[in-house]
């Protein structure tokens, strides 16, 4: 599936946000790779056709060299949205996170976007805002 998208939205740290026409998915992501338009604020979410997908750089570097299809970053990379909890949390067993850190949702689950440690919680809108 090779779509040039009539708009793709992207979101960065910091709120920014960057939405282009007439680019396929795959020369975006090459131009976020290689060229970001906001070089002090990393991608986290690009949104087309009523998909949202998180920037994982590994998974994008992978579908951009065609190790993977658009179909499988599809698959791998699907979130309902991003959001940041709004306390800190006590996990129990010493396990905390602070408040204002990032999460992926899919269905009910929230997942910590944290490359030190996988947390999966049940979605609870109270404890959540989205970004």
């Amino acid at each position: 599936m090779h779509t040039n998208s009539k708009s793709i939205k992207v979101k960065f740290q910091g709120g920014l946000t960057l939405k282009v026409k007439d680019y396929s998915i795959k020369d975006l992501v090459k131009l976020l790779l290689n060229n970001n338009p906001f070089p002090s604020s990393e991608p986290l979410l690009i949104s087309f056709k009523g998909k949202k997908l998180y920037f994982d750089k590994a998974e994008f570097t992978a579908f951009v060299n065609n190790d993977i299809n658009l179909e499988e970053l599809i698959a791998n990379q699907s979130i309902d949205g991003l959001y940041r909890n709004n306390d800190d949390f006590d996990l129990g067993n010493g396990i905390y996170v602070d408040y204002g850190s990032l999460w992926s949702k899919k269905d009910q689950r929230m997942f910590l976007i944290d490359d030190d440690r996988n947390i999966i919680i049940h979605f609870d809108k109270a404890n959540f805002i989205a970004i």
